[in-house]
């Protein structure tokens, strides 16, 4: 079974170097990517990930705003969040 990951960073390179180094997990992960904090939001409630990768500064919804609402979601509370 694969692990959920999700990338949230607006920078496409932060994302890309994140994906690349990943990506020698293969099939033991499916990884998801948002642009910002909304569509990190809501890919989150929409995938489940067990792991984020989180920018602290971002347009829409902030890093830290963020992780302020994983942290309140009981469904996100053994979820690990990397800044």
């Amino acid at each position: 079974m694969s692990i959920p990951l999700l990338i949230i960073d607006d920078e496409p390179y932060m994302r890309i170097l994140l994906e690349q180094t990943l990506e020698e997990l293969g099939d033991a992960i499916v990884l998801h990517q948002a642009r910002d904090g909304q569509e990190g939001l809501d890919l989150a409630r929409q995938c489940r990930p067990r792991l984020i990768f989180l920018d602290i500064m971002m347009p829409v919804i902030g890093g830290l705003e963020m992780c302020r609402i994983l942290r309140q979601d009981e469904t996100f509370k053994e979820t690990v969040v990397v800044l």
